[in-house]
């Protein structure tokens, strides 16, 4: 679960009810536990937002037996989205960390 920041959460909204969640986002993960591992692709239907927080589901790993590490990595297209949904974010100092 990723906190979204004010100033981009009407955008979020957008994207949610548009439901092109892999057109502004790209990424996977791994599950590793140590000699084996489990690779997955993000899809649309892991992403969900609640006017807070977006979600985001990983694959099952119940194959995989022991202790497991996990990494994901998630590219966002925020111009792309900005453009798409002619939204205004307003300047920031801090880069909307989160």
């Amino acid at each position: 679960m990723i906190q979204i920041p004010e100033p981009l959460r009407g955008l979020f909204e957008k994207i949610n009810e548009n439901g092109s969640w892999t057109k502004y986002f790209n990424g996977n993960g791994i599950f590793n536990t140590g000699p084996l591992g489990l690779i997955w692709t993000n899809k649309n239907e892991d992403f969900s937002y609640d006017g807070t927080n977006l979600i985001l589901k990983t694959a099952n790993a119940s194959s995989l037996y022991g202790n497991k590490r996990t990494t994901a990595f998630l590219n966002f297209n925020l111009g792309q989205a900005v453009n798409d949904f002619e939204e205004e974010i307003p300047d920031t100092t801090d880069y909307y960390l989160i």
